[in-house]
């Protein structure tokens, strides 16, 4: 009976590993999504001001640029946020797998990483600690 409910256990945990990988997949498209969205209007409103207006700069679109400028960054904070926090799950499923798999081979285990993690150089575009927002919002996702 304890090998049927491990089997079920392992399975379960597989499940929801890869359920999880393909939530945070799924909204990486989003994202992406969102960005060809939010470059066509900027695209649409700057193009459409040069052959309407003259080429001549207005007020209001200063307004409409500082407007979507907010828009994007709210946008952008909280997929940031929500991937850290999808990370963080496929983080813990892993630990549960690595568990399983390797419970004897501490040194296998301890040597798995996640597909998300990597070493931060000194110089690199993708550190935290560089491109933190005040706020906690950190560009590099």
């Amino acid at each position: 009976m304890t090998n049927e409910k491990d089997k079920i256990l392992n399975d379960f945990l597989l499940r929801d590993y890869e359920l999880k990988v393909r939530y945070l997949y799924d909204h990486f498209q989003r994202m992406w999504n969102r960005f060809n969205y939010f470059v066509t209007i900027e695209l649409a409103i700057t193009g459409g001001r040069f052959v309407i207006g003259d080429g001549k700069f207005s007020q209001e679109l200063d307004y409409v640029g500082a407007g979507q400028s907010l828009i994007w960054y709210v946008f952008g904070a909280e997929d940031g946020y929500l991937v850290r926090v999808y990370q963080k799950h496929i983080e813990k499923a892993v630990d549960e797998l690595k568990d399983i798999v390797w419970k004897e081979d501490k040194e296998k285990k301890k040597a798995y990483r996640c597909v998300h993690e990597m070493k931060e150089h000194l110089v690199s575009y993708r550190r935290k600690t560089i491109l933190n927002l005040s706020g906690g919002v950190s560009l590099s996702g």
